[in-house]
């Protein structure tokens, strides 16, 4: 019984390595506490009926409180630090099949990119429309809209055609990632990605 305990936090142990959060580190220091006492309470359990019926009880206490996903107890945001935009950036995204969103858990940034048309190619540019976060829901939305400046004196006049460019957007958090972000650009092309 101890031993598949020992076994059950070298794996709880193992797999915070690859989580960034302090409260898997509390839980596996937690579970080596518990660990210990388990292993003084089994030694002095006496093997009457009784006495492992209690010992049963214990460990089912014990891994009550290790158990559990440490990936559900990750921070959400409670705002938006910051917000940048930019344009004719490299990306792998493409356009057809609207923003590609990533998140970073550790660095708290959300960012959506792709490429987006707008209107002429002579005077028409891709701008941020909103950056909205809901902290209730821990819902994220990012939308990509289309501006159009007056033409040049030189040119006289704005094509009639469509343009096209590339954009990357970083949203920076105070902590955490959103649960959900829900991206759209331009022509209707939209994505939405939930995040455990």
């Amino acid at each position: 019984m101890v031993s598949l305990f020992r076994i059950w936090c070298e794996t709880e142990r193992s797999n915070s390595v690859a989580k960034v959060s302090n409260v898997t580190n509390h839980r596996t220091n937690r579970c080596l506490v518990l660990q210990k006492a388990l292993i003084q309470t089994v030694r002095t359990i006496d093997m009457n009926r009784r006495g492992l019926l209690s010992g049963v009880t214990l460990i089912t206490a014990t891994l009550a409180g290790c158990l559990g996903s440490p990936g559900n107890d990750s921070a959400r945001p409670t705002k938006v630090e910051n917000s940048q935009f930019e344009t004719g950036v490299e990306t792998n995204s493409r356009g057809i099949f609207g923003p590609k969103i990533t998140v970073d858990q550790e660095a708290a940034t959300v960012t959506v990119e792709g490429i987006s048309e707008y209107g002429s190619s002579s005077c028409g540019y891709l701008r941020l429309q909103h950056v909205d976060y809901d902290t209730e829901q821990a819902v994220l939305q990012v939308a990509i809209g289309s501006g159009s400046d007056e033409p040049s004196e030189e040119q006289g006049y704005c094509g009639d055609d469509v343009g096209a460019d590339s954009y990357r957007v970083v949203v920076r958090f105070d902590e955490g990632v959103p649960k959900r972000v829900e991206a759209k650009q331009t022509f209707g092309r939209e994505n939405t990605e939930e995040f455990d």
